[in-house]
């Protein structure tokens, strides 16, 4: 026997049924702002999408003769991956930016919970801008009567990117208004701190109304913005009657609104607060960058896809009995997500005639990474040998299959060995392969009388369990220590003695697929097996 350690599985399984196919993940899919709900149907084969939302800024505060407008606040980015079911509609809903404070009226809310600007009723002043809208996506739409599985259809969002607030309006002749507070940011005051900036929501609370000015018990104007609340930025501070009036700016949209700023009296008003966002675990946060802040959906599917090069191996004419020379294959993640490979096997009438020599690719492969295989081929009778190797795997394309011929031919007429392919050290090799038995085990509480005394003892029984042929490993110089398990849980140990490895278990076991795990040296594979 050849003295360096080769573990090889004989491994035979019926083929599976693939989902639909793709050479790559589908395209990205990207929403702009429409000021309407749009919809997203999740592709077939797809369980995992990345989304990557920005939300709205908030609108400009009205600006005074001589005094410049103050811009509202930044929409956050924020991106996170959904796991969905193929076919699913998702709902998208893109935020509207904020409208500037004009000479007539506050900013217009942005859609997707924005709050509308302070504005006067009687009187004159100067108006602030609108709350930037929220943008997310949501398992039901907004005209749902019913919504299930959430209470809602605001209750029903995945992930949420928070709109900015709007800012404050400037007085007409003196007093600058409060910039709009970025997503889950405060706002800024108005000058002379007569108007309160809104606050920023959280993600359990919307933001508070900023206070109103010194002036508004006296004069009816000079009013606190309103407090955010689930999805909607408040209402920005306002006058009723007043003259030389600065109104504040609305609370942005998001999980939970922002605040709207106070009004300012005679000074500057307050910027409105922005909106909070929301995602899975693993979601990340962050805000859009001014000039490149418009409001947006991307949602990209996300799959592995498993590549083999090459994929055919022809090992040509090898002597019966005898082990060739391994041959390599290369797995390679075309996709965007990880692929996890969960199975190494062989199927076709000679599958038996194929065998894994050492593999790297038994857990994640990260996308655009590889790993690699080798087979090796040991004819079992004369003449053409052929055998698929497939690679099981979360593409959605299903197993990945590598072609395999070869041929079986007579050992030379000396006897000898020489005529096969020769091994590490130029001499050809047997195959000797060994068989894996499994014994379901359980402990029994029996009492034995010896005399006068009763005994009790703990008596362990066993009875032989039936796998799956393709349990068998290649004899070696050293033992092969092997686990029994399934979703991650050890049912069964043992060791191998020369050309066989007897398993027991650990805990009862049920009939069903587990993964039987081979450890020679610093080598390990894995090969799914049925008990029965």
């Amino acid at each position: 026997m050849h003295s360096k350690i080769a573990l090889l599985f004989a491994i035979a399984a019926a083929g599976a049924t693939a989902p639909a196919a793709y050479a790559s993940a589908p395209p990205a899919t990207t929403f702009p702002y429409t000021g309407t709900e749009q919809t997203y149907t999740v592709p077939a084969g797809i369980t995992s999408v990345r989304v990557t939302a920005v939300g709205a800024p908030g609108g400009a505060g009205n600006p005074g003769p001589d005094i410049p407008g103050v811009a509202g606040g930044l929409g956050a980015e924020v991106t996170g991956d959904l796991a969905v079911t193929p076919g699913e509609v998702l709902f998208v809903e893109v935020g509207g930016p904020g409208g500037d404070g004009a000479v007539n009226g506050g900013g217009l809310p942005g859609f997707n919970g924005g709050g509308l600007g302070g504005r006067s009723f009687g009187g004159d002043g100067s108006f602030g801008g609108g709350g930037g809208g929220g943008s997310d996506v949501r398992l039901c739409s907004t005209t749902a009567t019913t919504c299930a599985p959430a209470a809602s259809s605001i209750a029903s969002r995945l992930l949420v990117a928070g709109g900015g607030g709007g800012g404050g309006a400037a007085q007409v002749n003196d007093g600058f208004g409060g910039q709009g507070g970025d997503a889950a940011a405060v706002g800024a005051p108005g000058q002379d701190r007569s108007g309160g900036g809104g606050g920023g929501a959280t993600q359990s609370a919307g933001g508070a109304g900023g206070a109103g000015g010194p002036c508004a018990v006296a004069t009816a104007y000079g009013m606190s913005g309103l407090g955010g609340g689930l999805g909607a930025g408040g209402l920005g501070g306002y006058g009723i009657a007043g003259q030389d009036d600065a109104w504040g700016g609305g609370g942005g949209g998001g999980y939970y609104g922002g605040g709207g700023g106070g009004d300012g009296c005679e000074s500057g008003a307050g910027g409105g607060g922005g909106g909070s966002s929301y995602g899975p675990a693993g979601t990340t946060y962050g805000t859009a960058m001014r000039g490149a802040d418009t409001p947006s959906v991307t949602i990209t599917p996300r799959a592995a896809g498993a590549q083999v090069n090459p994929a055919t191996l022809s090992f040509g004419a090898q002597p019966i009995s005898t082990l060739s020379l391994p041959q390599t294959v290369t797995v390679t993640n075309t996709g965007n997500a990880p692929l996890t490979i969960s199975g190494l096997t062989f199927a076709g009438a000679d599958a038996n005639d194929f065998l894994v020599g050492s593999s790297s690719c038994g857990g994640s492969v990260a996308p655009s990474a590889s790993c690699q295989l080798t087979v090796r081929f040991s004819p079992s009778a004369s003449g053409a040998r052929a055998a698929t190797l497939e690679i099981a795997s979360d593409d959605p394309a299903g197993p990945t299959a590598v072609q395999l011929s070869g041929t079986g031919a007579q050992p030379s007429p000396a006897g000898g060995l020489s005529a096969g392919t020769p091994g590490a050290t130029g001499a050809a090799t047997h195959k000797t392969l060994g068989t894996v038995q499994l014994f379901g085990c359980r402990i029994r509480t029996v009492r034995v009388r010896s005399g006068h005394t009763t005994l009790t003892r703990r008596v362990r029984s066993c009875r032989r369990r039936r796998l799956s042929a393709n349990a068998r490993f290649v004899v070696t110089g050293a033992p092969t220590r092997a686990t029994l398990a399934r979703h991650g849980v050890v049912y069964a140990n043992g060791v191998s003695r020369h050309a066989l490895l007897v398993l027991r278990s650990m805990r009862p076991l049920a009939s069903g697929s587990y993964t039987l795990t081979l450890d020679y040296g610093d080598h390990r594979t894995a090969v799914r097996v049925a008990v029965a």
